[in-house]
């Protein structure tokens, strides 16, 4: 009895790993970014008007950061069992970077953020492009441009119609999903 509860326990710990390593496996094969949900201290969130780079280009325009110019939805096939559905989606995010005079912006990864609005009564999930530097004194306020494809399974939380608020940079799109059973 004993030996036949570890067997189980060991069994269930390697399709938990393996679901973990599976889930892992079909991001890196379907999307060109990584998806963070950790906070960080990215290059943008201390960007500062400094006085030494105003002197190199007065008249600049843009302001350093991201700025998302396009974001798409895709939504796929709903799967899953009666209580555990779920919907693939396809993120589209294109947009560009400008970071300071000698400071080239590069971007490779995407935070998001789920959670539940009970007074809109529907699901918010806000992507947020991360913009880093490296230092490059040939870099000059240029744009740099960046595009992401990112392939997201988004649970199912209503058994009869669950509402997607989807925001990335000043876009937002809505997902109805009605799940017939």
């Amino acid at each position: 009895m004993n030996r036949n509860r570890i067997l189980i326990k060991n069994y269930l710990i390697c399709a938990c790993i393996g679901a973990m390593i599976a889930v892992i496996v079909y991001s890196l094969i379907h999307s060109n970014a990584t998806v963070t949900y950790r906070l960080g201290p990215w290059a943008y969130e201390a960007y500062r008007l400094r006085e030494d780079q105003l002197r190199y280009h007065p008249e600049q325009t843009m302001e350093p950061g991201v700025t998302v110019e396009n974001f798409e939805v895709i939504e796929g096939d709903v799967r899953g069992s009666s209580y555990n559905k779920r919907i693939n989606v396809t993120f589209v995010i294109e947009g560009v970077l400008i970071g300071y005079n000698g400071e080239r912006p590069y971007s490779k990864n995407v935070h998001i953020s789920e959670r539940y609005d009970h007074s809109l009564g529907c699901a918010i999930i806000e992507l947020t492009p991360i913009m880093e530097i490296k230092y490059d004194n040939s870099y000059r306020w240029e744009p740099v441009p960046y595009s992401y494809r990112i392939d997201y399974v988004l649970s199912i939380y209503n058994l009869d119609e669950s509402v997607f608020n989807i925001i990335c940079g000043e876009h937002e799109k809505t997902v109805e999903v009605r799940v017939s059973t």
